[in-house]
């Protein structure tokens, strides 16, 4: 997973569950509380990684929840100067680095965002939601000019922005230090 075709993928996915008959309702009840709402993404991340065939951590380092595949993972033994006697996961490679912020206009967005462009990974995610506001395009343009600021890399990984509101419905952005693309349910991904 490394491309736009891959986020979209992604994000195909994640929307699947939480539009799902069995995660929906769940969904609208997590909504209600910060607390519950971090728990559902737990789960959310859970199934997202059963889906899609690779294993999930939750709390990473600093990385709210990674999805990885069993190649991915320093065997047990395998560690250098004795180290391997400490029991854990320890990962050579991550595919999906992905950050769930209860609160995004109160700076929480923005920390997650330049700690994603930071973040080494395949495919990376920033999914919350805002008090304010009837969209998120905004969100994803300071996003935007952020990652554009901060790319000095070779290559970028594109990240998949999802804004969620209370009635369970998502705007979802691919931003790449160049571009924005918006879903619309309609006519697919859009540059705006």
């Amino acid at each position: 997973m490394t491309g736009l075709e891959d986020a979209k993928q992604l994000f195909e996915t994640i929307s699947s569950i939480l539009k799902s008959p069995d995660w929906n309702p769940r969904y609208g009840q997590a909504l209600k509380s910060d607390v519950e709402l971090t728990e559902f993404i737990s789960d959310v991340n859970a199934e997202l990684a059963r889906r899609m065939n690779m294993f999930h951590f939750r709390e990473y380092y600093t990385v709210d929840h990674v999805l990885y595949r069993d190649e991915d993972r320093i065997p047990e033994g395998a560690l250098p100067l004795g180290t391997s006697r400490v029991k854990g996961t320890w990962l050579t490679h991550i595919r999906v680095a992905f950050e769930h912020e209860n609160h995004l206009d109160k700076a929480g967005g923005f920390q997650e965002i330049a700690k994603l462009i930071l973040f080494n990974a395949d495919m990376k995610v920033l999914m919350g939601w805002a008090d304010q506001g009837e969209t998120y395009d905004e969100f994803a343009r300071e996003y935007q000019q952020i990652y554009k600021s901060a790319s000095s890399q070779k290559t970028v990984t594109p990240i998949l922005f999802i804004g969620e509101y209370s009635d369970t419905h998502v705007d979802a952005y691919l931003l790449t230090p160049s571009s924005i693309l918006k879903y619309d349910e309609m006519a697919g991904w859009l540059a705006i």
